[in-house]
């Protein structure tokens, strides 16, 4: 009640007296025990003296929102806002730390009438039966979408595609072409037929009155239901289980995991949702209860794999990927890397010993001398003098083991610093296009990827043999050449590119242009 420099005066609640607050001492005390006596003695290391008293801020209402209090003094008599009342009243967190410094009436809880035409207008618009049954037809229906809905299974699809036609179609170009011929059939075969079939149960929901245990949409449903589960299952079962991916690349390769691992969960759920509609027919609670059960358990399997993966050595056996001629030889020659990389130090990468792309030469090719070893791409001479007599053991281990006919030794390309001509597919592929074949040709006749014949026209491009209109039309020449005047000097990669430009503009558009930019 009283404040001056010598003394506060305090009034208590319910009090009709003030009474002077004393100055009270504390102490910070030492207790050991005495060696001599056995006695716990105290020693005072320092004290401090203050009013016990406990600090109080004032806070406007508005301020105080969004937080919470043990103990309020509320004075809200004069509010002037709708809701304001609310606010403040509901800061403490009990009755009993709330006082309420004056008294509340009628005219300071104020009522937004938004709020109560709302209210009056819900009472009003309450659905009769009708409406509730049609609501619960667009739901049934809306559900049923979901189930024979395709689209976002797609997407996740061919961002792995991408990723492939990016990244790694050096690597696994036969992996890459059985996912773009399963990505083509999957739009053909699945969500095609998922439109038409969209509009067929769609106008069967909607002209049928018990919808819901009619026999003849049932039946419709289910035998949906089964073709599509057996397309996805005839589509992609072998594909996933058979896909194995081995980068040195760290970034590509979670890049590639997270996409991967998302495609797998929902072809998961999906199959799993659309068996159980074939087994027992489609219904609303069925559909969720199961949906629900499955993504679960998707997360659940998601998260083992992350535990075994974070607890697996380097010494666990890897997954052998596709696009190699001796899988065994290859699992044995990534031991042997990864057990080098280990006696170098706990994080050494592997791809100091050898990189990946090595390897692959070795296994596919076989060399028998160092000579033959000297020949294979990303092999220098260090790696030859250093690691050649152990790399041709074990080939020539695993060849004598197996039973193999070597055949005579070839490789993609001469490693020579100064090569005495072009690379010779190149030129074969720039004849092909001279002749009138589209890229999409070449590709399909030598094997190849559309990404690997633009690289091969590439050079061509720079030197202004081929004109940049043969390749990618105007338009997208147009939008590519505007986007990169416009992010001049920023020096940004393929994805980003790709990223910003959208679905129409493909990789292989934006590295011919870069290649003709370079021409000029």
């Amino acid at each position: 009640t009283e404040v001056d420099e010598n003394n506060i005066w305090v009034r208590a609640n319910d009090d009709e007296h003030d009474f002077q607050l004393a100055i009270e001492k504390w102490t910070n005390s030492k207790y050991s025990l005495n060696p001599q006596t056995k006695e716990i003695t105290e020693e005072v290391e320092g004290t401090f003296r203050q009013y016990p008293i406990r600090l109080a801020w004032a806070i406007t209402i508005h301020k105080s929102q969004g937080l919470t209090f043990e103990r309020a003094i509320i004075d809200a008599n004069n509010s002037f806002a709708h809701g304001q009342v609310y606010v403040a009243l509901s800061r403490c967190k009990t009755l009993e730390g709330m006082v309420l410094a004056s008294r509340l009436n009628r005219s300071t809880i104020i009522c937004d009438n938004t709020i109560k035409e709302f209210d009056h207008e819900i009472e009003q618009r309450s659905p009769d039966g009708q409406q509730l049954r049609e609501l619960q037809r667009s739901y049934f229906l809306d559900l049923l979408s979901d189930q024979f809905s395709f689209h976002l299974l797609e997407q996740r699809l061919l961002q792995v595609v991408r990723i492939m036609d990016e990244h790694l179609y050096r690597l696994y170009p036969q992996l890459l072409v059985r996912y773009k011929e399963a990505s083509d059939t999957f739009k053909t075969k699945v969500c095609k037929v998922a439109e038409t079939f969209n509009t067929q149960y769609s106008g069967m929901v909607m002209s049928t009155e018990d919808y819901a245990n009619d026999s003849a949409l049932n039946s419709r449903i289910t035998a949906g239901a089964h073709y599509f589960r057996q397309e996805l299952e005839a589509l992609f079962s072998s594909l996933l289980d058979e896909t194995r991916i081995g980068t040195d690349n760290k970034e590509v390769k979670k890049k590639f995991a997270e996409a991967f691992a998302l495609l797998k969960e929902m072809m998961y759920v999906k199959n799993g949702t659309l068996a159980l509609t074939e087994k027992e027919g489609f219904s609303v609670s069925a559909y969720l209860k199961n949906k629900t059960r499955l993504m679960l358990s998707a997360e659940d399997n998601q998260m083992e794999r992350k535990e075994r993966n974070n607890h697996s050595s380097r010494q666990e056996k890897v997954k052998t990927p596709n696009d190699i001629l001796h899988p065994v030889l290859y699992s044995e020659l990534i031991e042997w890397r990864d057990a080098e990389a280990n006696a170098r130090g706990a994080n050494a990468p592997v791809y100091t010993v050898i990189q990946q792309k090595a390897l692959l030469g070795i296994v596919n090719s076989l060399p028998q001398d160092a000579s033959e070893l000297l020949r294979i791409l990303y092999i220098g001479k260090q790696t030859v003098e250093k690691h050649g007599e152990k790399l041709l053991d074990i080939v020539n281990q695993y060849v004598e083991k197996a039973k193999i006919t070597r055949q005579e030794f070839h490789v993609i390309a001469p490693k020579e610093k100064n090569p005495p001509s072009k690379n010779p597919t190149k030129e074969i592929t720039y004849k092909m296009f001279q002749q009138g074949m589209s890229v999409e040709e070449i590709a399909k006749i030598r094997g190849f990827v559309a990404g690997t014949i633009v690289g091969h026209l590439e050079p061509y491009v720079r030197k202004g043999d081929i004109s940049i209109q043969e390749l990618v039309p105007q338009e997208k020449i147009d939008i590519i050449t505007r986007y990169l005047q416009e992010h001049k000097g920023q020096d940004e990669s393929l994805s980003v590119i790709k990223t910003a430009l959208g679905e129409e503009i493909l990789y292989t558009d934006i590295r011919a242009v870069l290649a003709s930019v370079q021409e000029k």
